[in-house]
């Protein structure tokens, strides 16, 4: 089932659009940090 509809999404994408979000900006997120990751300098 979920290749069949797997199948039918990839038909409906375009070229364009697939290529733009494959390789667009995507910044990192900013989230949120623990203490800990602080203190290793990560």
């Amino acid at each position: 089932m979920a290749t069949i509809g797997g199948a039918i999404g990839s038909g409906l994408e375009d070229e364009e659009h697939v290529r733009a979000a494959a390789y667009g900006y995507h910044p990192t997120p900013g989230g949120w940090r623990d203490e800990a990751d602080d203190a290793d300098g990560r």
